[in-house]
């Protein structure tokens, strides 16, 4: 029931990952219970024992893909990729990709709260991650569909100077680096990240921290 509710879908399935010892153990208890003296037991749970079996026998691969996963990630120039959910998904380069993105994300964050004084707060598509890596009140920008100038006056009425921008994207807010296309010329740089892509010396834009003019 908590996985169907929970807001953040994309990140529900590791929760599924704290299921797999309660359908290991299921089948072996149920079956260490039967006796040939009580076979009325043994039907009663024996739809239980049988779905368990079956659920595991279905993310059995996804379970061995995750344990090598796991593994590889400390021979990669990335060995903090098995904290990361991304890391274990079935596409290596996207995986790969992602979290190479989402580690400069972070690393990022952790440097705004050198840039933005305590008083002052942030603009992010991603307000929660900006509280808990940063400790600086955060707000969601305005949708992209506002068009201008009420997406200034909204913007500027949160009250921050400073806005981050990330190139991880979601259904609400499905821009890289969001907002900033819409207020370029009207903000000052204060530091960007990026990350190599391939060998020939090409970058990508994974964030960037800007001060409203």
């Amino acid at each position: 029931m908590i996985l169907l509710i929970w807001p953040y879908p994309e990140d529900a399935q590791r929760f599924l990952w704290v299921l797999v010892p309660l359908l290991i153990a299921q089948p072996v208890l149920a079956a260490s219970a039967w006796s040939p003296e009580t076979p009325a037991t043994q039907v009663s749970q024996l739809p239980t024992v049988t779905m368990a079996t079956a659920i595991l026998l279905t993310i059995f691969p996804a379970f061995a893909l995750a344990a090598d996963r796991y593994r590889s990630a400390a021979y990669t120039d990335l060995p903090e990729a098995k904290n990361f959910m991304l890391w274990y998904g079935q596409d290596a380069v996207h995986a790969w990709d992602v979290t190479g993105i989402q580690t400069a994300i972070i690393n990022s964050m952790q440097r705004i709260s050198e840039e933005v004084p305590a008083s002052d707060c942030v603009i992010s598509t991603r307000p929660d991650l900006i509280n808990y890596f940063v400790r600086r009140r955060s707000y969601a920008p305005p949708l992209n569909s506002v068009s201008d100038p009420y997406f200034a006056q909204q913007l500027r009425g949160s009250g921050c100077h400073f806005v981050f921008g990330m190139a991880s994207i979601d259904e609400r807010y499905p821009v890289p680096l969001f907002p900033m296309e819409r207020i370029r010329g009207k903000l000052h740089i204060v530091f960007y990240s990026s990350i190599p892509i391939g060998s020939a010396g090409k970058f990508k834009l994974a964030s960037m921290l800007a001060k409203l003019n």
